[in-house]
């Protein structure tokens, strides 16, 4: 959870509020809930939003009330006190996990790890996340266990610039400059989504969701306005305001999913202004709404929130149903019990000796930390990732390359891009790269982590029965857009990850899987609507058929076993050459799993696909040059599609 700070200085400060300690722990609850994962409470991430209301509101009143008492502010003083909040818990969780990595950490995210852990040490990882690989919407499949700490690099970016920029807009009018630079934000969260469909972007950016931060910056500067404090000074007026921005703001947590449309077009700065109405309530005079929040297990709580939040996901991650065989809510009470003693222990032992010891930190110390940190940090993850630095190379059988010649010279002026799921996204790099090294140009069509071609009803996840996510809806619409914005002659399909699951059709309770005439049915139409929307674009499919898949306890923890059955696979790839003999002039399939399954390279399958799903850098290293010649003899053996 992002570091809110007290404001308990005099001047204009609101000093100290324990209906804040109140506010936080609530929204903390939200988080937590929402990484259980609970799917009714699919929007509690929103938590963070309204912390960060919180923290811009709080920071800002310190800012002032330093202002006004002393003429000035000491920004060495503020950002060595920022420091002291956010670093030591931060620092440790790190450090805990990098140590631990080995144990339970898979491979794919362990080779990452380094850059994670430097990323998040110094305040960047914000940045380092806004990926389509580490979109907030795909948190539950591969995450990083690190992936949590974006929001705390948004609020250490926000301590860094804002302070210097305060007394040059007190020098203007501040108000109306801040709200226009809110404005501007929300603008940017929109633009990014409108214009590139990147949700993964206008979540994570820095600009896109200042305006958050921002709301609460306004409110600290309105304070002390007359408006304002009549509504401070009527308990009753502030009670039903508060109430009813709470109420509407836990609403929105149970109906918003991380992929809704409408936050990303104004939704995160009207959320912003709910949040603001919240925290005003909680520190106007003496009200109902303020007493609720201040009773004591809420302070406790609310108290030792930055740490629970620095530490409930790698212990959320590291308590997984396969390591405990408990179910939901009793993997929930073990992951929350365990969180906040490990939160309390670093409050009362780390955080608060660290924050309030007497010695000073100056420049050169605060420079240093700040650079041996994530220093320590990646290079301690370095030497504990699979391999080191170094990646030994694998052998694999050569292709012809009298073939691979004559292939790659006849494919030069044709176009590539890649389309399907999780396991696309994490075969690109080995096929694109190969294309591209011999001169074949190779884009990012459209893939998306966790969709399916079969996109309405139920399906069953180790969470229980849930609905696809947004995203998933409407995917052939999404492949054409990514081809109008940018066409392909060819494009590499590659799905059947979600595809395998147990469903429940629109208006059914029955359970079906492949297999099932109804079901079969209904996929081999979706893929025959895939292949005549793209064909309509004029790009011709070469499809992947998928490799068995492992959802075996300790491998990939959020699909349930069953759906590991290779018959399941063995249908999917049957049903899927069945519609592509129907269609010889726009796709071809190639046997993506006869290939894994031969495995000419000599790979462990825990080493080529370390969560029995996706690729390895090895395994697309050895993948790459395999499968390249082949999908471009494919695509040479299509006519040529028409221009749409």
């Amino acid at each position: 959870m992002p570091d809110t700070p007290t404001a308990n200085q005099g001047g204009r400060s609101v000093g100290y509020q324990p209906a804040l300690d109140g506010l936080r722990a609530v929204c903390l609850v939200g988080v937590l809930l929402f990484h259980a994962p609970y799917p009714w409470m699919s929007g509690g991430f929103l938590g963070v939003s309204t912390f960060f209301t919180l923290s811009g509101f709080l920071i800002t009143s310190l800012l002032l009330s330093e202002r006004e008492r002393s003429g000035g502010i000491d920004f060495a003083r503020f950002w060595e006190r920022r420091l002291r909040r956010l670093g030591p818990a931060l620092w440790l969780g790190i450090a805990a996990i990098v140590a631990s990595s080995p144990l339970w950490i898979a491979e794919a995210p362990r080779l990452q790890l380094p850059w994670d852990a430097a990323s998040a040490a110094m305040f960047f990882s914000n940045w380092r996340f806004a990926t389509p690989e580490y979109a907030y919407a795909n948190l539950f499949d591969t995450p990083s266990a690190l992936q949590h700490t974006w929001s705390l690099s948004i609020e250490a970016q926000f301590y860094l610039v804002f302070p210097a920029l305060l007394p040059l807009a007190l020098r203007w009018r501040a108000a109306p400059l801040v709200a226009i630079l809110a404005a501007a934000s929300v603008a940017a969260c929109w633009h990014y989504t409108v214009t590139t469909e990147a949700t993964y972007r206008s979540y994570y950016g820095t600009d896109a969701r200042a305006a958050e931060i921002l709301a609460g910056v306004l409110l600290a500067l309105v304070w002390n306005r007359e408006s304002t404090r009549r509504f401070a000074a009527r308990p009753a007026l502030a009670a039903g305001a508060g109430s009813a921005a709470l109420a509407a703001i836990v609403a929105i947590w149970v109906v918003t999913e991380v992929e809704s449309a409408w936050l990303y077009r104004g939704g995160f700065g009207a959320y912003a202004v709910l949040s603001a109405v919240v925290v005003a309530a909680a520190v106007a005079t003496a009200n109902p709404f303020g007493r609720l929040l201040s009773l004591g297990p809420l302070v406790w709580l609310g108290r030792i929130s930055y740490g629970a939040y620095v530490y409930h996901w790698p212990i959320f991650l590291w308590l997984s149903p396969e390591r405990t065989g408990l179910e939901l809510t009793p993997l929930f009470g073990l992951r929350v019990a365990v969180t906040l003693l490990v939160s309390d222990l670093s409050y009362r032992w780390l955080e608060e000796p660290v924050r309030y010891a007497r010695w000073s930190v100056g420049r050169p110390r605060v420079l240093g930390l700040a650079l041996a940190v994530p220093a320590a940090a990646f290079l301690a993850a370095t030497v504990l990732r699979p391999g080191g630095w170094a990646s030994d190379d694998s052998a694999f059988a050569e292709p012809d390359p009298t073939r691979v010649a004559a292939l790659v010279s006849r494919s030069v002026d044709l176009k590539f891009a890649m389309f399907g799921d999780s396991s696309a996204i994490t075969l690109l790099p080995g096929i694109g790269e190969w294309l591209q090294e011999n001169g074949i140009e190779t884009i990012q069509g459209n893939m998306q982590i966790g969709c399916s071609m079969l996109e309405d009803g139920f399906r069953l996840g180790m969470a229980g029965w849930a609905r696809s996510i947004p995203k998933c809806r409407g995917w052939l619409r999404n492949w054409q857009d990514a081809m109008r914005a940018d066409r392909a002659d060819i494009g590499i399909v590659l799905t059947g990850v979600w595809d395998v699951l147990d469903r429940k059709l629109p208006g059914e309770n029955q359970v079906r899987s492949l297999g099932d005439p109804v079901l079969d049915a209904k996929f081999q139409q979706r893929v025959a609507e895939t292949i005549e929307g793209m064909a309509d674009f004029g790009v011709q499919l070469v499809w992947l058929t998928c490799p068995e898949l492992s959802f075996e306890p300790g491998r990939y923890p959020f699909v349930t076993a069953d759906a590991s059955d290779p018959a399941r696979v063995r249908r999917h790839n049957q049903l899927l050459r069945e519609v592509a003999a129907r269609y010889p002039a726009h796709v071809r399939v190639v046997d993506l799993a006869a290939w894994v399954a031969e495995n000419p390279w000599g790979l462990a399958d825990e080493v080529m696909r370390p969560d029995g799903i996706h690729f390895s850098i090895k395994a697309q290293r050895a993948i790459g040059p395999s499968i390249g010649p082949e999908i471009l003899a494919a695509a040479l053996d299509l006519p040529a599609a028409p221009r749409p």
